[in-house]
C-alpha cells in the first residue's frame, strides 16, 4: 500500500503560504490514485521542470568553481568563451558549423562573434548535477534574464530545427528574431552526443564520426548574451534559502522514491521518452525525468542518485560566502 504523507507539515504549510505556485504551470499527472505526498511531488516538479514544447525560463542557475567565480569577479563578466572540455558546448558549436546549417540563417546568426561567450545553465540546482558537476564547482550562481529576453530552440534533429520564444512562452518569428537579434538571451539545445568524448572539439568531432555506440540524449541551455542578462546572484540571503528550500523537498523524493512500489515505477522509462510526452499525459516518473538534462543512469530519478545531490548540496551551502550581485544590463531593456 502507498505511504500517505511523509513529514508533511512543513510542504503542506509552504504550499498554503504561495498558493500561486500550485497553479502556475499546473499539468495533469496521470496517476490512478494520488496521495499527499504525491501532490507535493508533482507540485515540486512542476516548478522545476523543462518542457521541450516550450521550454522558456527567466530565471537559470549554475555552479562554478571557487577560481572561475574569482575570475568572473575579477573580469566582471559571467560568460565566456565556451571551454574545450565542456562536450555539449563542443556539439552545439559543431551543429551550428555543420555542412546541414552552413546557409542556414539563424545559425549564421549564432556563429557571429557576439554570441560566442557562453555559459551553460539550468533552470533548478540540482537538475544540472551530473557528468562530474559535483567535483569542485560548489559555488551557485543565480541568473536573472530581461523582460523582453528571446530564447532560440535549436533540434539539430528535427525537420523543423529552429523555434524562438519570447519570456511569456509566445512564438517568435524566425524572422522577427533575426531583426531583433539584440534581444536574443539564451539558446535551448537539444541533442545527442558521446560524454565519454571531452577533448578539444577536433578530437570530438573525429572520435563521433567512428559513429560512436555510446551517444546519451541531452538538453541545455546556453546563456548568450550578457547584456540580456538583468542580474547574477552568488551568496546572498535569498540564494542562500533556495538551497535550504531545494534540501527540503529533495528529503521528500529520497524518502519517497524508497518507497518499494513506487522505486520499481521509477526505473523503468528514460529521459528521452518523458522529454517528447505530452505534458497532460506525464506521470510523476516522467515529470520528474522533465527536471533532468542527460538521459543516463547517473541521472536517472533514484533515491541513489538524490541522496548524493543531497549531499552536494548539504556540504556546498556552508562553502557559499562572499555575497556579489551585479547588473550588467543596468535596466535598460
Amino acid at each position: 500500500m502507498r505511504k500517505a504523507g511523509i513529514a508533511l507539515l512543513p510542504f503542506i504549510f509552504f504550499i498554503g503560504i504561495f498558493p500561486e505556485h500550485s497553479s502556475a504551470r499546473r499539468i495533469a499527472v496521470s496517476h490512478d490514485t494520488l496521495t499527499t505526498t504525491d501532490s507535493i511531488m508533482i507540485f515540486w516538479l512542476n516548478k522545476e521542470a523543462v518542457f521541450s514544447n516550450k521550454p522558456v525560463a527567466k530565471k537559470f542557475y549554475c555552479w562554478l568553481s571557487q577560481q572561475e567565480l574569482d575570475s568572473v569577479r575579477s573580469q566582471n563578466m559571467l560568460l565566456r568563451n565556451y571551454a574545450p572540455g565542456s562536450v555539449m558546448n563542443i556539439d552545439l558549436e559543431q551543429k551550428l558549423n555543420s555542412e546541414k546549417f552552413k546557409k542556414d540563417q539563424m545559425a549564421f546568426m549564432l556563429r557571429e562573434s557576439r554570441f560566442g561567450r557562453r555559459r551553460d545553465a539550468w533552470v533548478n540546482i540540482w537538475g544540472e548535477l551530473d557528468r562530474g558537476q559535483m567535483s569542485g564547482s560548489d559555488q551557485l550562481v543565480e541568473i536573472d534574464l530581461e523582460d523582453s529576453s528571446l530564447i532560440v530552440v535549436f533540434t539539430p534533429r528535427e525537420k523543423h530545427p529552429w523555434k524562438v520564444f519570447d519570456m511569456n512562452g509566445n512564438i517568435f518569428q524566425a524572422n522577427e528574431a533575426l531583426d531583433h537579434s539584440s534581444r536574443i538571451a539564451g539558446i535551448f539545445f537539444e541533442d545527442e552526443t558521446d560524454f565519454s568524448l571531452a577533448g578539444n572539439k577536433d578530437d570530438h568531432k573525429n572520435k563521433l564520426n567512428k559513429k560512436s555506440k555510446d551517444k546519451k540524449s541531452f538538453r541545455t541551455f546556453f546563456i548568450v548574451n550578457e547584456t540580456m542578462i538583468r542580474s547574477w546572484h552568488h551568496a546572498v540571503p535569498g540564494l542562500q534559502d533556495k538551497i535550504l528550500q531545494e534540501l527540503t523537498y529533495m528529503l521528500l523524493g529520497d524518502a519517497w522514491l524508497k518507497n518499494e512500489e513506487t522505486d520499481k515505477h521509477f526505473i523503468t522509462g528514460s529521459g528521452e521518452d518523458a522529454w517528447e510526452k505530452q505534458q497532460s499525459e506525464m506521470n510523476i516518473t516522467q515529470l520528474y525525468w522533465n527536471c533532468i538534462r542527460i538521459d543516463e543512469d547517473a541521472s536517472r530519478p533514484c533515491s541513489a542518485n538524490v541522496e548524493g545531490e543531497i549531499h552536494f548540496l548539504r556540504d556546498s551551502w556552508i562553502k557559499q560566502k562572499d555575497p556579489v550581485e551585479k547588473f550588467p544590463s543596468r535596466g535598460v531593456r
